[in-house]
C-alpha cells in the first residue's frame, strides 16, 4: 500500500494547501532560479516548529526538485484560479517571497495576509533594490547597508517597512565538502551575467581565465572554482567561452599535478565549500558578503569588470576593505594573493564592515531574529484584520442608503463615438416611454482575481482612456439619458469605485470576499423599486448598439438574458432552450450549449419576487445564473436575446482585455 501510494504521489503533485498554515512560502519560478528558495528551506523548517508553514510552487519541474529537498509540505498550484481559491479557503496570515519574480504579482492579490519580502541573499547588486518592494507590507533585510541601499535608490518608499534580521540562511552550516589539504585553498566564486547589462557583475567572460591562471601560479595552493549555478547554464557566447576556459585550465593543472586537489564544483552548496578555503576571489554578489559574515578573518578579493574604482567603492562598500581585481590589474593577482595569504592587512577593516552589513549578530542569532519578526508580522496582521473588520461593521449600514444627485450623472447626449458606431441619444423605435425610470444595476463587488488587478476590475482602464464601468455608464446615458437610474453593487475597495463614479446609487455587499454574484444581485434586487431591472456584470465591455436591440423587451417588461450564438467557450455560461424558445438550463457546465451568456440581463417586475426567492436558496459561491435556473424550474420564463452582431466581451483574463482594447482602439482618435 505504501509503495503504491508513493508511486501515486510521484505522478500526481499535491495541489492542496494546508488551510491552517499560518505562513505560506510563495515561489513561482522555474528550476533555474530554485537556488533562491533552496537556501531558505532549512530556515523555514525551523520556522515550521513555531508557526505552521506551507510552500506554494507554480512550476511542475520546480515542484519535483523542492519536494525532494525539504520536509515542509509543498503544493503545486499552476493555475491562477487554483492559487486564489487556495488563498480564499485558507486561514493563512503571512506569505513570504524570496525573490522579485514577476509572478509574485499574482500572489499579491491575496488581501487577508501580510506580504513579507525576504529576498534570497544580501548583495550590493542593483537588482537587490527593486520598486517591487513597495508592494510588500514588510521587507526583511540583513542590516544597515541594506537599509541605506533602499533609501538611496528608491523614490517614495516608506523605509519603515524595512526589518533588519541579519542573514538567517548562514546560521545552518552544511557539512564541509572539500577534503583537508596541506595546501592553502583559493576559491574563485564568480556570479553570472544577470538578465540586463546594469546587473552584470561577472568576471567570467572578461578575466575568469586569467584569475584562475594567477591563482594556480601561487605556490603551494589548491584552486577551487565554484561559479553561480547559472554560469554553467549560460548561453551567452562570451560566458560559455570563459567558463570553458576555466574548466580547461583546472583540468590541465590536475593532469600536471594530480595530488593538488584542484576542483570545479558546479552544483553543490557554496556554504559547504567555504570552510576549506583560505582566501576567496569573487564578484559583487551575495557570495562575497556571505564569506565576510562567516569568515571575516580570511582574505577577500573583489573583481571589477568595469575598472571603475570610484563607482565600485560607492556601490559596493565591501570593496573598501578588500583588494580589487580588474582587467588592468589581474596580471598582478598572483603577487597579491601570495601577499594576503602571508599578511592579511584588511582583516580589521572587514570586521567593521561586517557590522555595517549584518549588525553585531553572531552566527545563529539571525534565525532567532527572523522567527521573532515573522511572529511579530503575524500579530500585526491580526491587529490590522481586526481594525478592518471593525471598519466594515461600522461602514456597512450607510453604504446601501447612499444616494447620489438625482440625475445620477446621466445626461442626454447627441451622436457619440462608442466602439466605432454612432448611437443616437434617443431610441426611436424601442425607446421606453420618456420619463419612465429604467433601473440598472452594475455588479462590481468582486475581487476580480483572474485578471489579477490590485483594484476592482470595473476600474480597469481601456485604450480609449475610460474605465470599463465608465464605458458602461456612458453607453447607458447615450441610450436612455436621464431615465437610466443606476445602482452599483460594491464590495472590494468601495472607496475606489465611489471616487471614480460618484453620481450613482450604491449597495454594499459586505461579504464580497466569501460570496459570488448570486448574493450581490440579491442585495440589488432587495434594494430596487417595484419595476423590472436590467443588470450588467461590472466587467462587460460592449457596443452601445446592443442596448438598442434589447430596448423593446425592456419596454415590454419581459425577462431575458443576452446571448452570443457565435461562440460557446468552455469556461463561459452556456444555455439551452425548450420548444417555445425559453431558456431551460443556464450554467458553465451545460453540454452542447446553443451559445453563451454575455453578462447583460433583465428581470421583469412580475418575476422579481420569484428570482429573489431562488437567489436566497443559492449558496454563497453560486453565480446568479444558478438562481435563474432554480426559478426556471418553478415556471420562470426567460428568453435568450441574440446580440451576436454586437461586440461584447466579459473581461476575465488578459486576453479578454486585449480583445476589448483592440476593438475600442479602432476608433480612438484622441487622448481623450
Amino acid at each position: 500500500m505504501t509503495s503504491a501510494r508513493n508511486h501515486i504521489d510521484q505522478l500526481e503533485p499535491r495541489t492542496v494547501v494546508d488551510p491552517g498554515a499560518e505562513v505560506l512560502i510563495y515561489f513561482g519560478d522555474d528550476p533555474l532560479r530554485v537556488y533562491q528558495l533552496r537556501q531558505w528551506l532549512p530556515v523555514l523548517e525551523q520556522l515550521h516548529r513555531h508557526h505552521r508553514v506551507h510552500v506554494i510552487l507554480r512550476e511542475r519541474a520546480t515542484y519535483e526538485i523542492v519536494r525532494e529537498v525539504t520536509s515542509l509540505p509543498v503544493a503545486l498550484l499552476r493555475g491562477f484560479g487554483e492559487l486564489t481559491e487556495a488563498y480564499r479557503l485558507g486561514r493563512h496570515k503571512v506569505i513570504i517571497y524570496v525573490n522579485n519574480s514577476a509572478k509574485n504579482f499574482q500572489s499579491l492579490v491575496a488581501r487577508t495576509m501580510l506580504h513579507v519580502h525576504v529576498n534570497h541573499g544580501e548583495s550590493d547588486k542593483i537588482c537587490m533594490v527593486s520598486n517591487q518592494v513597495k508592494a510588500y507590507d514588510q521587507v526583511f533585510v540583513a542590516g544597515e547597508a541594506a537599509v541605506n541601499r533602499h533609501r538611496a535608490t528608491l523614490i517614495g518608499f516608506d523605509d519603515r517597512a524595512l526589518i533588519p534580521v541579519g542573514r538567517p540562511q548562514l546560521d545552518l552550516r552544511p557539512a564541509p565538502v572539500l577534503p583537508p589539504s596541506p595546501r592553502r585553498t583559493v576559491l574563485y566564486a564568480p556570479t553570472w551575467e544577470g538578465e540586463e547589462p546594469s546587473n552584470n557583475y561577472t568576471s567570467v567572460d572578461v578575466m575568469g581565465r586569467r584569475i584562475v591562471a594567477a591563482a594556480l601560479a601561487v605556490p603551494d595552493t589548491r584552486v577551487v572554482y565554484k561559479p553561480h549555478p547559472r554560469v554553467a547554464t549560460s548561453a551567452t557566447p562570451s560566458m560559455v567561452a570563459g567558463h570553458t576556459a576555466v574548466l580547461g585550465l583546472l583540468a590541465d593543472a590536475t593532469r600536471r599535478d594530480p595530488g593538488a586537489g584542484h576542483t570545479a564544483d558546479l552544483t553543490g552548496d557554496i556554504l559547504a565549500v567555504f570552510p576549506g578555503c583560505d582566501a576567496m576571489v569573487t564578484d559583487v554578489s551575495s557570495v562575497g558578503l556571505d564569506y565576510l559574515y562567516l569568515h571575516g578573518d580570511r582574505p577577500l578579493l573583489i573583481t571589477d569588470r568595469y575598472a571603475d574604482p570610484a563607482r565600485l567603492h560607492a556601490n559596493a562598500p565591501v570593496s573598501r576593505c578588500a583588494d580589487v581585481v580588474d582587467p588592468s590589474s589581474v596580471d598582478d593577482l598572483t603577487a597579491v594573493l601570495t601577499a594576503r595569504l602571508a599578511n592579511d592587512v584588511h582583516r580589521h577593516a572587514r570586521a567593521a564592515m561586517r557590522r555595517y552589513y549584518f549588525g553585531d549578530r553572531e552566527v545563529g542569532e539571525s534565525t532567532r531574529d527572523f522567527i521573532a519578526s515573522i511572529g511579530s508580522a503575524i500579530r500585526t496582521r491580526d491587529r490590522r484584520t481586526h481594525r478592518r473588520e471593525e471598519w466594515l461593521r461600522t461602514s456597512a449600514v450607510p453604504l446601501p442608503t447612499y444616494l447620489a444627485p438625482e440625475a445620477y450623472g446621466a445626461t442626454k447626449r447627441g451622436p457619440a463615438e462608442d466602439l466605432g458606431r454612432d448611437v443616437p441619444a434617443v431610441i426611436l423605435d424601442g425607446d421606453p416611454s420618456p420619463g419612465t425610470p429604467i433601473e440598472v444595476t452594475v455588479l462590481a463587488a468582486g475581487l476580480g482575481t483572474r485578471l489579477g488587478m490590485p483594484f476592482p476590475k470595473p476600474l480597469t482602464p481601456l485604450s480609449n482612456g475610460r474605465s470599463i464601468i465608465q464605458q458602461q455608464l456612458d453607453n447607458l446615458a447615450r441610450c436612455f439619458g436621464d431615465d437610466a437610474k443606476v445602482t452599483v453593487v460594491v464590495g472590494f475597495r468601495p472607496d475606489l469605485i465611489m471616487g471614480a463614479v460618484p453620481d450613482v446609487r450604491y449597495v454594499f455587499n459586505e461579504r464580497y470576499e466569501r460570496t459570488n454574484t448570486s448574493k450581490s444581485l440579491l442585495k440589488a434586487l432587495r434594494a430596487s423599486g417595484p419595476g423590472g431591472m436590467l443588470w450588467l456584470n461590472g466587467d462587460v465591455v460592449f457596443d452601445s448598439g446592443l442596448l438598442l436591440r434589447i430596448a423593446p423587451l425592456i419596454r415590454q417588461d419581459e425577462s431575458f438574458v443576452c446571448v452570443n450564438t457565435e461562440a460557446v467557450g468552455e469556461e463561459e455560461v452556456k444555455y439551452r432552450v425548450d420548444r417555445d424558445g425559453f431558456v431551460t438550463v443556464l450554467s458553465k457546465t451545460v453540454a452542447e450549449g446553443l451559445g453563451e451568456a454575455v453578462g447583460i440581463n433583465y428581470i421583469a417586475s412580475s418575476d422579481k419576487a420569484t428570482l429573489i426567492e431562488h437567489l436566497e436558496r443559492c449558496t454563497d459561491q453560486d453565480y446568479f445564473e444558478r438562481g435563474i435556473e432554480l426559478a426556471i424550474d418553478v415556471g420562470l420564463k426567460v428568453r435568450p436575446v441574440d446580440i451576436s452582431e454586437f461586440f461584447v466581451v466579459e473581461v476575465d483574463f488578459t486576453d479578454d482585455l486585449e480583445r476589448a482594447n483592440e476593438e475600442v482602439g479602432k476608433t480612438v482618435t484622441s487622448a481623450a
